[in-house]
């Protein structure tokens, strides 16, 4: 695992542990639903129904919940995502929800979430402390840098050099689309990183480039979400026998609203991040950005990730902070897609890959 990337994993662990009062506010959970089955009463259950909401508006709103889609991989490769923000209120609330008849077995697992919790703090605030011991600095961004990561499946490329290779080249074209639309010098991205899995690097990006992908990134996950559901209801009409005619109409829709939503994709891009001076390339673009937005959406499709963060600049006015907040918004679209066996877009049917 990058140690530089999983110390980075650990200090959001423990800044929400340490920040939030996580292990306190289940030990205060834990003696206010005590205090109501051993001595019933209407201050009893106002007092556990309050360190209940508390707890669970602590981890709703838990930086955790909010990570890139790399550093959730870590999460969860640490077995971290049962313990940290909505994940833990997951197992606090169905522990609650399971025994609302039974108060006292709600009372055994809730002591022994409670010691596994705290089993867990200590491990993170070892592993903390010897990548401190060891000087091993944390992967984080800068004040004013932004950057995108990009997890290739190996299968994807056929798990050779030259397919690596081929794949890499194409995200750098695409990349550099995004560069000329907001106006910059357009060049080969430079790699900031490696990541600790599979075929993964991130690559240092401006921030216009970061909000023009992130909104790509977050609106091709709508796409992804919305196309689910689509065959979802049309494998229960297959089911229910209707006729073929009208599953052939609903296939139909399913390509015409992929390429439709790129295609607005593509303009709102235009749209928000085009300089004003340089409308007069408008067509060219949007035609070069359509292409690259079935490449990227096609790549999602196929289990590439992507995610977007950017940190605002020290001097960052009301405004950038916001545009920072946006953009990492959407930069992490990816984190938690419920993602199907198969490819269900259908860009690229005659690639062979």
């Amino acid at each position: 695992m990058h140690t530089a990337r999983l110390h980075a994993a650990l200090h959001c662990i423990g800044e929400e542990f340490d920040c939030g009062g996580v292990v306190e506010k289940l030990g205060e959970l834990q003696g206010a639903l005590d205090s109501s089955v051993q001595s019933p009463s209407e201050q009893n259950t106002k007092a556990f129904q309050q360190a209940c909401g508390e707890l669970q508006k602590l981890l709703e709103s838990s930086a955790t919940n909010r990570a890139t889609p790399s550093t959730r991989g870590i999460f969860e490769r640490l077995g971290a995502l049962g313990y940290t923000g909505r994940g833990l209120w997951g197992q606090v609330s169905g522990i609650l929800e399971a025994n609302t008849m039974s108060p006292a077995d709600a009372q055994k697992q809730m002591a022994r979430l409670g010691k596994k919790l705290g089993g867990f703090y200590k491990s993170v605030k070892a592993m903390h402390k010897k990548l401190h011991d060891f000087d091993i600095k944390p992967d984080c961004l800068a004040a004013g840098q932004a950057c995108v990561g990009i997890s290739i499946p190996p299968e994807l490329v056929g798990s050779n050099l030259e397919g690596l290779g081929t794949e890499i080249h194409e995200f750098d074209d695409a990349l550099k689309t995004f560069e000329k639309i907001v106006g910059q010098e357009v060049a080969s991205l430079k790699i900031s990183s490696l990541g600790p899995t599979g075929f993964q690097l991130f690559l240092e990006v401006s921030a216009e480039v970061a909000g023009a992908l992130a909104l790509a990134v977050e609106r091709i996950a709508g796409v992804y979400k919305n196309l689910m559901q689509i065959k979802k209801l049309r494998a229960d009409l297959v089911k229910q026998k209707v006729p073929a005619e009208r599953i052939e109409a609903i296939v139909e829709h399913e390509g015409e609203l992929v390429d439709k939503e790129l295609g607005d994709l593509a303009q709102a891009i235009l749209d928000e991040y085009l300089p004003g001076g340089a409308k007069g390339r408008a067509g060219d673009l949007k035609l070069a950005l359509e292409e690259d937005l079935r490449f990227l959406a096609d790549r999602i499709d196929r289990g590439v990730v992507l995610e977007v963060e950017v940190a605002p600049a020290e001097s960052a006015n009301t405004k950038e902070k916001e545009s920072a907040r946006l953009t990492n918004t959407r930069g992490r679209a990816l984190a938690e897609l419920e993602r199907a066996p198969e490819p269900i877009f259908g860009l690229f049917k005659d690639e062979a890959k």
